[in-house]
This record gives C-alpha cells, structure tokens and sequence, in this order.
C-alpha cells in the first residue's frame, strides 16, 4: 500500500517556483529545491520527476495564474482603457517590489526558450494568451468607443502584449515611476485617435 504524502505538494510546488524565479534554471541545483522546499530528494522526484519536470510544473503555474489574473483585470466592468492602463501601472509597481525577480515568465523566454523547445512552447502559449486576453480589452474598448475603432484588435493584442513584457524588463532596469509612466503614456497613446 502506497504511502500518503506528508506534505502539501501545491505548497511544495509554490516554494519551487519562487526559487526558480529568483535564481534562474541554471543557478537552482536540486539541492537548492530541496532546501526551498523542504522536501527530501526521493519526495522531490517522486512528486515532481527530474529537476526540468519540477521546472516545467513551476512554468505553468506561474503563466496559468499569470493569465488568468490578466483577463480578469481587464474586464473588471469599468472602462477598458482604464482597465488597460492599471494593468500596466500595476506590473511596473509589481516589478520594481518584487526584489528584482521581474516576471517569471520573461525569465524562463530569455533564459532557456532557445535552447529548451519545451520551455520555448510554453512561453509563446503565454504570449499567445495574453496577446488574447489585450485584443479582447482593445474589442471592449472599441465598443465602448474609448479605443480607436480603425485598429485592428489583434494587430493592437500583440502590440499590447509585448509592451506590456517590455514594462516588466524595464521596471527592473530602470525602476523610476516617472520613466514608467512616460512609456505607458506612450504605449496608450496608440490606442485613442489622434
């Protein structure tokens, strides 16, 4: 008869992303999951496989809640360009308060996506859903006649979306409010007709 877990492993798996997202692919040994975890070696491998595996599972934790939060702060019933900007605002402040982690998913893109087509799938998936998740806000924005109605709400999604990666990268080269409030002025500015 199988042993019970003596150990919550949504807990387990929670400690395992942040130390992935702190050091890196690389720099994280199993040792370091060990310790981060709490769990002993055979535990971590039976729960979660090899070292990639557990990293993998991490991945989608953090994109799956990335994402999901995402859509629910851009239709949160107010004004979808209001929505649009406070998403923004909000990735800037939580970039430059997460000890200089940055967003997760960026770091797994710029560190192993190339070289680890698993990753690499999974990172576009993310792109991809939040490329979604802006071209319906741009569609609601349009509606509510806030957004330019001549741009296209998918060409606008992906724009969006890279922007958007493009606060959390710079939130952490240059964590300064007023540097982050010109881009996203910019950014914006695109949305409403000249």
């Amino acid at each position: 008869m199988p042993r019970t877990k003596e150990f919550d492993p949504d807990a387990a798996l929670d400690r395992a992303m942040r130390q992935f997202w702190e050091e890196g692919y690389e720099r994280t040994s199993v040792q370091d999951l060990v310790e981060a975890t709490g769990l002993s070696r055979s535990s971590l491998y039976e729960t979660f496989g090899s070292k990639h595996d557990l990293y993998l599972a991490a991945l989608d934790r953090y994109r799956n809640r990335e994402t999901r939060e995402l859509v629910e702060r851009l239709d949160d019933g107010s004004s979808p360009l209001a929505c649009i900007r406070r998403v923004f605002e909000e990735a800037g402040v939580a970039c430059a308060d997460d000890e200089g982690r940055g967003c997760f998913v960026v770091n797994a893109t710029v560190e192993r996506a190339r070289c680890d087509e698993e990753i690499g799938r999974r990172t576009a998936a993310s792109l991809q859903g939040m490329e979604n998740a802006f071209a319906m806000a741009v569609r609601r924005g349009q509606t509510a006649g806030e957004i330019d109605d001549v741009l296209d709400p998918v060409a606008a999604g992906r724009f969006l979306a890279n922007a958007y990666r493009g606060i959390h990268v710079t939130s952490q080269l240059r964590p300064d409010q007023a540097v982050l409030e010109d881009v996203i002025d910019q950014t914006l500015s695109v949305l409403v007709e000249p």
